[in-house]
């Protein structure tokens, strides 16, 4: 599903350089939860930048499904990520004056990948499925931080994306809406979405397909995680 081969990412010129990764090669499989763990600074939201399209490397190759996105030009780029990619961020980023139901409808607007009567009726699956069917039609600050976390899911599964990247997804929530964020992706996970998420929980690192340590900017695999844990 993805390969990096030798792909580094350096910010600012001459002596102001920033490496931010190095060097990286990995693969992860179609269907895989995949966790990514690191102190801060260390490249992991940079990671997932260049998984998603949002950045582009300096250097090395990415590849997606068989596409090498890194040599896209950004028409194209921008295309495919709003129908290959779900998004999903530590900070929700829910538009504050559209519903719910609204904000989840949006990317199918961009896209017109259905008919207007399909994306409504899409929208309220999805707000469903996550449990928010009741609340579709409020707004994001009358809802609470899980609650805007499960819509911010649900928006990022609107164009059925067969990759779902999230930043720190939990960080903001408490330990039980956290807990209900973390099965929400390993459901999707065993329905065939790839995952792959930062997070700064050692617990929840543990309780997927595999994890993947960042650190100044190199990337390398902590472990495998036997199959019955991860579904503990």
């Amino acid at each position: 599903m993805i390969e990096l081969q030798n792909v580094s990412k350096v910010y600012g010129n001459g002596d102001d350089q920033f490496w931010a990764l190095k060097d990286v090669c990995l693969s992860i499989n179609k269907g895989e939860f995949v966790a990514v763990i690191g102190k801060s600074g260390s490249g992991k939201s940079t990671l997932l930048h260049v998984l998603s399209g949002i950045d582009t490397p300096t250097e090395g190759t990415i590849s997606i499904a068989g596409k090498t996105i890194s040599s896209f030009p950004e028409k194209w780029l921008t295309k495919w990520r709003s129908r290959e990619t779900g998004i999903v961020f530590q900070s929700f980023f829910l538009l504050q004056t559209l519903t719910l139901f609204e904000n989840v409808m949006l990317p199918m607007e961009f896209s017109r990948s259905l008919s207007r009567k399909k994306r409504k009726e899409r929208a309220l699956k999805l707000l469903e499925s996550v449990g928010l069917l009741q609340k579709a039609y409020l707004f994001p600050d009358s809802v609470s931080g899980g609650e805007k976390q499960r819509c911010a899911i649900a928006r990022a599964l609107a164009n059925d994306p067969p990759l779902i990247v999230a930043d720190e997804p939990t960080g903001n929530l408490d330990s039980e809406n956290a807990e209900h964020i973390f099965s929400l992706f390993k459901n999707l996970s065993e329905q065939g979405k790839t995952i792959v998420m930062v997070t700064h929980d050692h617990d929840f690192s543990h309780r997927v397909s595999r994890s993947f340590i960042v650190k100044d900017g190199y990337v390398s695999e902590d472990h495998i995680v036997d199959k019955k844990v991860g579904q503990a």
